[in-house]
C-alpha cells in the first residue's frame, strides 16, 4: 500500500507574519506574565480583507497554540498589521478567548 499518491498538487501560499507582546495586565490580571501573540496572514483573493491566524504562548514558552481565526478589512489607509491589530482590538470574541487561554497558561507557566 502506498502512503502517498503518485501525484499531488501543492499550492504554496506565502503568508505575512508578525508578532507582538501583550502583558496580561491588559486584561485586568495582576500578574507579570507576558503573552507573545503571533499572527500569520494573507490577503484574500479579492484583496478586500486579510485572513489571519492568531497564535499565542507565554513569552519564553517552547510551543505556541492556535487561538483564533480573524478576517480584517483591507484598507488603503492602514497597512496589514495595523488593520489586523485594530480589528483584533475591536473584536468582542477575542477578549474572552484570550482570558481562557491566559487561565490555562497560568496553570502551566514556564517562568
Amino acid at each position: 500500500m502506498e502512503r502517498l499518491p503518485d501525484f499531488c498538487q501543492t499550492r504554496i501560499l506565502k503568508p505575512g507574519y508578525f508578532t507582538f507582546e501583550l502583558p496580561v495586565t491588559a486584561f485586568g490580571i495582576h500578574d507579570s506574565m507576558v503573552m507573545e501573540i503571533s499572527v500569520e496572514y494573507m490577503e484574500s483573493e479579492d484583496q478586500g480583507q486579510y485572513l489571519a491566524n492568531i497564535w499565542c504562548r507565554q513569552r519564553s514558552a517552547h510551543s505556541k497554540h492556535f487561538l483564533y481565526a480573524l478576517a480584517a478589512p483591507a484598507s488603503a489607509d492602514a497597512d496589514a498589521e495595523e488593520s489586523i491589530v485594530n480589528t483584533l482590538n475591536d473584536d468582542p470574541a477575542f477578549g474572552p478567548i484570550m482570558l481562557d487561554y491566559i487561565d490555562e497558561a497560568v496553570k502551566h507557566r514556564c517562568d
